[in-house]
């Protein structure tokens, strides 16, 4: 793959999420310490985790693309990594699509 295909779709990525972001950033500041509390519960989840505590406590996310948003937040503030690893979503509604697995950095650490 040529690397200045790879990064232009890197930067488009990078500034799509920045746009959710934003538009979304009272759902995102909501739902923070619910990625926080399984990472240091877990050490390997998916975004469903997420989503069925988010739906419970805050609510369904404003739009779809907002919990790349959030998972994007957690990664950078050293909470979890992606794994190259899926697990099939188990969201009827997801239709059984795979979902990256993440690993908690503060469980495998020793943090808090």
């Amino acid at each position: 793959m040529p690397t200045k295909s790879l990064k232009a779709a890197e930067r488009a990525r990078d500034a799509a999420i920045e746009q959710v972001a934003e538009s979304n950033a009272w759902w995102i500041r909501q739902v923070m310490p619910i990625v926080k509390d399984i990472c240091l519960r877990r050490v390997l989840f998916t975004t469903d985790a997420v989503r069925h505590h988010a739906d419970r406590l805050v609510g369904q996310a404003p739009e779809p693309r907002a919990m790349g948003a959030v998972m994007t937040a957690a990664r950078r503030a050293g909470w979890c990594e992606p794994t190259n690893t899926t697990h099939q979503s188990i969201r009827v509604k997801c239709h059984a699509r795979p979902l990256r697995v993440w690993r908690s950095l503060l469980l495998e650490n020793g943090h808090e």
